[in-house]
Order: C-alpha cells, then sequence, then structure tokens
C-alpha cells in the first residue's frame, strides 16, 4: 500500500512509466489506488486520446462537457477538490468515425466537447464517405479556446473550414483529406504563420497553392492526376521556405521519365521523396525494370537527395532486380542514404556496397554495389 502522504518515486518517473501502460484497462485501479496516484493517472489517461471509434467516442465526448469535479461528500481531501476536470486535461484527441453515420445530435456533441477543451494541441476527426458529403465543417468553433499545432480531417474544402484554420496560428502540422467542394477555399494571407507540413488527397492545384503560398512549408503529401498535368508540383514553389520533403501519391498515368525532372526543376533541394504508385507503369516488369533504369541519370538533378522511396501495387520482380537498379540509382545519386524498393527492403551503403535490410532485420546478401546492367 503506498503511504498517503508520499510517493515512492518522483512525479515525473511515475508518470513516465504510466506512459508505458499496455492498455486503458490497466488505469482503473490506479485510480484508486489514492489520491496522489490518482492524480497522475488521471493526467496520463486524458492527456492523449487517439483512435476512438463510434460509441465509445461519443460516450467519451459527452463526459467531456460534464461537470466533473467531485462533491464534498466524496471525500475530504483538498487535493482531489482542487483536481483539474476532465476537459482540461486533454492534449490530443483522436476520433475515428469512418464506419459511422452521425446524427446532428453527435455532430452538436462532438461541436460542444470542442468548445471545452482548453488545452488541446493536437485534433483528429476523420468521417464516413457519406458523412463527408455533408457540411460538416460547422462543428469547429470559430471560437475555439485551443491553439492547435496538429490537424487531421477528412472534412471537405469548405469556406467554413477555412475560417476555422484562420482561427489557428500556432498550426504546424496540417493534413486534409477532404474532397474540394464547388465553393472557394481562401485563406487570408497571414493565416498559418508557422505551417510546416501540408498533407493531402483530394487538393487540386488552387487549394494547394492557396495553403503553401507564403508560409514556411518544408513538408508535403499531395496525389497527382492527369487531369492537373504537373501544375501541383510548381505550386510548392510558391512555400516562403525550401521544400525538403515531399510524398507523391500517383493515381493517373504518370512514367518515371516524365515524373522525376519535373520534381527536379520545381523541387531542386528536395532531401526525401517518397513515390506511391498505384497504376501499372510502376509494377517491376521488365519493360519497367528498365524505365527506371533509365531513369537513374534524372536524379543526378537532385543535388540534396538522401532518402528515396519507391512502392507500387502488384510488384514483381525480385531482390535481384532491385539490387540492379539501387546501384544505378546511387551512382547517378552520390548522396543517397537510403532507399526503400517495392519488395519491401530497405537499401543503404555499408563498406563502399549497397545492402539490403529484408523482412527479418538482418542485413541480407544483396549486394547493390555492382556495376552489372546499371546505364548512367
Amino acid at each position: 500500500m503506498i503511504d498517503r502522504g508520499a510517493l515512492p518515486l518522483p512525479v515525473e518517473i511515475i508518470n513516465e512509466i504510466f506512459q508505458y501502460l499496455p492498455s486503458y484497462s490497466d488505469f482503473p485501479s490506479l485510480l484508486l489506488a489514492n489520491t496522489r496516484i490518482h492524480e497522475i493517472a488521471r493526467r496520463q489517461l486524458y492527456s492523449h486520446i487517439d483512435d476512438v471509434h463510434g460509441a465509445q467516442a461519443i460516450r467519451l465526448l459527452a463526459s467531456l462537457i460534464k461537470y466533473d469535479r467531485p462533491k464534498s461528500n466524496i471525500s475530504s481531501s483538498s487535493l482531489l477538490r482542487h483536481l483539474p476536470s476532465r476537459h482540461e486535461l486533454v492534449r490530443g484527441l483522436g476520433f475515428d468515425f469512418g464506419n459511422n453515420r452521425l446524427s446532428v445530435n453527435a455532430l452538436v456533441l462532438i461541436h460542444n466537447a470542442l468548445r471545452r477543451l482548453p488545452h488541446l494541441t493536437a485534433l483528429t476527426l476523420e468521417f464516413s464517405s457519406t458523412d463527408n458529403r455533408r457540411l460538416l465543417s460547422w462543428i469547429f468553433p470559430l471560437d475555439a479556446p485551443f491553439k492547435l499545432k496538429s490537424f487531421i480531417t477528412s472534412v471537405r474544402y469548405e469556406p467554413r473550414l477555412a475560417r476555422f484554420l484562420e482561427s489557428q496560428p500556432e498550426l504546424l502540422d496540417l493534413s486534409l483529406r477532404g474532397l474540394q467542394s464547388i465553393t472557394p477555399f481562401t485563406l487570408k494571407r497571414d493565416a498559418l504563420p508557422r505551417l510546416q507540413t501540408f498533407r493531402s488527397v483530394h487538393a487540386g492545384p488552387t487549394v494547394i497553392a492557396e495553403i503553401v503560398a507564403n508560409r514556411p512549408v518544408q513538408g508535403v503529401s499531395l496525389s497527382l492526376y492527369s487531369d492537373h498535368d504537373f501544375c501541383a508540383l510548381s505550386m510548392l514553389a510558391l512555400s516562403s521556405a525550401t521544400v525538403k520533403r515531399l510524398t507523391i501519391l500517383i493515381l493517373d498515368y504518370a512514367a518515371p521519365s516524365e515524373l522525376l525532372p519535373q520534381v527536379a526543376a520545381h523541387l531542386p533541394d528536395l532531401e526525401a521523396l517518397h513515390i506511391v504508385a498505384l497504376v501499372a507503369q510502376y509494377d517491376m516488369s521488365v519493360h519497367v525494370q528498365d524505365t527506371l533504369r533509365g531513369s537513374a541519370s534524372l536524379l543526378s538533378a537532385f543535388p540534396s537527395l538522401r532518402y528515396l522511396t519507391l512502392m507500387a501495387t502488384n510488384a514483381k520482380g525480385t531482390a535481384e532486380d532491385e539490387a540492379s537498379i539501387a546501384a544505378c540509382w546511387a551512382k547517378s545519386c552520390p548522396t543517397l542514404k537510403t532507399i526503400i524498393m517495392p519488395q519491401g527492403k530497405v537499401w543503404f551503403p555499408c563498406n563502399g556496397r549497397w545492402v539490403c535490410t529484408p523482412t527479418n532485420g538482418r542485413t541480407g546478401s544483396k549486394d547493390a554495389g555492382g556495376e552489372a546492367g546499371c546505364k548512367v
């Protein structure tokens, strides 16, 4: 039994230990231990609430807007009486309603709960494809008491969402996975002055320019569509900072021989380039392997590139195929430190040659240091 007057360890160490508890089911016992352990466990339990779904999320939201200070007849402890309310403890909140269709009452509950979270810094709200066809951005209060640093949502690009973003000057990491709406999405020039990372799925060049222009964005994730050509890449050059990290989701035809020169032309100072291809042009067939080898010389246009990833659906080929391609790319771009190929292996330099780490975590025997098949 832990003495009520003292803790066996400093509060900071106990708090660190509680972070490694395997599940939330361990917290009820801690909350009943004594008032001091209760306070530490309570802060840890409510500080970051992530990946909560459906009915459980609704119950949690309802609890956050309840008055939850202990009644005087429950405990005479002055410590308990001065504990902060649950909603004052929440720093991070993540709800996934992707498999639910929410009623208006549930959406109002979300809105009201957000208005009671003064210390919230990270917010994730995902909705179903059905709900995302509705106007949902009103759930984000324009007079919110919090200042976010990270914000992720699947809500559509609506004017009201833009107004909410304008009320969050501390935002560093923004991920908008919603569809574009027919109404213009515009931001004030002084909005999001500290934005560093922007991720999108369905944003076109106009929206990308609206968010990136004159802001210190250094990391971007976007999708490329054939009807937009490569305009989205040109919009990234509008950032007030140098874009160093780029992730591209290819949904339409864009051969490496076309894509890499466009990326280099607009973002020559990239340090990390990640390509996720959902088209057959990257399926690692014999023809594609030759295309990737032939594209090696294009990588010389990236003088600072350190990390390169190419992931593709229906990836075929062998480790030897990847070894040959990795050797070509490394020869053309000597600054490369890591290459991830479609088979999932991580290639890296070791003792003057390129080797791979297979899924078992041990360094493989495949050697990508040779010249065979390399035409640079």
